[in-house]
């Protein structure tokens, strides 16, 4: 059962925001919180900070020049969410446990996750995946000259990242036991690279 904060957080804080350079910011701490950002506009920024167990944070932007940064700072079974339809976006997300979830679709193009060196993304602990934002089946997404930052990592054993890229340039790097790296990008163009440490691991890249 939801605690009356993380119910009263979802509803006073899951808004939607129709002018540019807004900057929306949920933090909650302990166990099945859920947050939910809407942005519509250019410019803006939506952060998500959230401790413990089994809490969700999806963030939807509409619109160019977006920033999202997700983290989940300890804990299990928590899932994070971010779709960004617009152009030159960035993502930030750190999540630190066991059998946590990323899903992600960045359409348009020139987008990236993993701000920057100082602000990748993270996932350390074990049976974490990275995947798309509809299902933990489908392929994480990115269009038209979309980046996933060289020093981004997963940190820990039988964690899986599966990505979609469509001219798009992706360096993918886990470390640990029997991790799982799928890479598909089509149209010409892309560069992967896939780098793991550790032992039982597996990798495929696709290129078409």
């Amino acid at each position: 059962m939801k605690k009356l904060i993380s119910i009263f957080a979802l509803f006073t804080l899951s808004i939607t925001v129709t002018f540019s350079q807004n900057t929306g910011t949920v933090t909650q701490t302990g166990d099945e919180h859920e947050a939910m950002i809407e942005q519509t506009g250019q410019n803006n920024e939506a952060d998500i900070i959230q401790e413990h167990n089994r809490n969700s944070a999806e963030v939807v932007q509409v619109n160019d020049n977006n920033k999202v940064i997700i983290d989940q700072i300890y804990g299990s079974d928590n899932v994070a969410q971010i779709k960004q339809m617009g152009n030159q976006e960035h993502t930030y997300f750190r999540q630190n446990g066991n059998e946590n979830v990323f899903r992600l679709r960045q359409e348009e193009g020139n987008n990236q996750v993993g701000l920057d060196g100082d602000n990748p993304f993270m996932q350390n602990g074990n049976g974490n995946t990275f995947a798309g934002f509809y299902s933990e089946n489908d392929y994480a997404r990115q269009y038209n000259g979309s980046i996933l930052d060289p020093t981004s990592i997963q940190d820990g054993d039988n964690n899986t990242i599966g990505l979609y890229q469509d001219n798009a340039r992706a360096l993918i790097q886990q470390m640990g036991d029997f991790n799982k790296a799928l890479v598909w990008q089509e149209a010409g163009g892309d560069v992967a690279e896939v780098v793991q440490n550790g032992s039982n691991n597996s990798a495929t890249v696709i290129q078409q």
